[in-house]
């Protein structure tokens, strides 16, 4: 699922990626198909798309969109350490999957991320809740393309780059006039004697 291409990390699928056809004469991509109904095995459910979801086992059209929700929960798993859904109020350990593909597939309900990390004043954290959320936005056809999802993890770590090297620059000062004072201390303590 990933590739370390000049020392950074890309994603590449999320193990449904397919070559989208292109049909001339609509001037589109059609989708893909597939097979696995969503149920029996965690992974056939906490990364599933809505739309995989509420179709299963029928042949119905996918689109790359089915990739960006699956990013989305890997965002999701990445930060949290447990699944979409596992924080819902109504989880414990003994919940279905199909209560979960339930919750999955109510076009109201998203994924609750913990609250502290909800509350978080961490530009860091509150971009990539943003960007999961988006990512894993209910209706495919509103869901944000890979690249909007990239432009937007772009602009966030930009912010989150400038607030980093303005904390540093702070934290330089203060190092610098604590060093100050204390020069300034030894000075005097040399003139008493």
């Amino acid at each position: 699922n990933f590739l370390l291409v000049e020392g950074k990390i890309k994603y590449h699928d999320f193990n449904q990626a397919r070559f989208l056809g292109w049909v001339k004469n609509k001037k589109k991509y059609c989708g893909f198909y597939w097979p696995e109904p969503c149920k029996d095995l965690v992974v056939n459910v906490y990364p599933r798309s809505p739309e995989e979801c509420v179709h299963s086992g029928k042949k119905i059209p996918l689109s790359e969109k089915v990739e960006v929700y699956r990013l989305g929960a890997f965002y999701f798993r990445m930060m949290t350490e447990k699944h979409p859904y596992e924080f819902e109020p109504e989880h414990t350990e003994d919940t279905k999957l199909s209560t979960v593909l339930k919750w999955l597939m109510d076009r109201k309900r998203i994924p609750r991320f913990p609250q502290e990390m909800e509350e978080s004043r961490d530009p860091a954290i509150r971009a990539l809740i943003r960007v999961t959320k988006l990512a894993m936005t209910y209706d495919w056809n509103k869901r944000p393309s890979a690249r909007s999802i990239a432009k937007t993890l772009d602009a966030a770590m930009n912010v989150v780059r400038s607030i980093m090297e303005k904390e540093a620059k702070e934290e330089e000062k203060e190092a610098t006039t604590e060093e100050e004072k204390e020069v300034t201390t030894e000075e005097e303590k040399m003139k008493e004697t």
